[in-house]
């Protein structure tokens, strides 16, 4: 499959700050399932006096707004955020490979079906940071020492994978910010 853009301008003023719809700056989406990919810049005709450059670049949506002082050298700018979109298992679903098999390495990782093509990736549990493709990647992460989930009465512990909320003598609840908190007992 191929794809481009074209853009066009014979002078600044056709040029429309913060949008690439063709006048000065063109713009496509790299389509799903695409797996391999190459850039290229073309001049078609001769540069113009205020137009010198050809640039072509792949950027995270939303990281670049177009103005016309890019026209001469992307305003010194040398590199630009980009998100790639990758999976592993040789075109093969989590389903398809038993769990010691795949590339899922630490105990507290799983497996989950790419969402852009065939393939899978892993991620740490609930309550774990870290590499999943590590044996020991994924780390409990301490959420007391992060941000604490538990209302100001009760006293937060951290448990493996998740947090409790330890109620004050005399309160019944979960002691949670987002859960039922603390009520006296009766």
């Amino acid at each position: 499959m191929r794809a481009g853009c074209l853009s066009l301008c014979s002078q600044v003023e056709e040029v429309k700050n913060g949008t690439c719809s063709g006048a000065g700056c063109c713009q496509i989406s790299i389509a799903d399932g695409v797996i391999d990919y190459s850039l290229m810049a073309e001049n078609l005709f001769n540069h113009s006096d205020f137009n010198p450059c050809d640039y072509s670049f792949v950027v995270e949506v939303g990281a670049y707004s177009f103005s016309s002082l890019d026209l001469v050298d992307l305003q010194k700018r040398e590199s630009f955020p980009v998100v790639l979109d990758w999976a592993v298992g040789n075109y093969q679903s989590c389903e398809q490979v038993n769990n010691s098999s795949t590339a899922c390495q630490s105990t507290h990782s799983e497996c989950y079906n790419s969402t852009n093509g065939p393939g899978y990736r892993c991620k740490c549990l609930e309550g774990f940071q870290g590499n999943p493709y590590l044996v020991d990647g994924c780390q409990d992460i301490n959420e007391c020492e992060i941000r604490n989930l538990c209302v100001s009465q009760a006293t937060c512990h951290n448990n493996v994978g998740g947090v409790e909320c330890r109620c004050p003598k005399g309160h019944i609840g979960d002691g949670l910010t987002s859960g039922k908190r603390l009520h006296p007992k009766r």
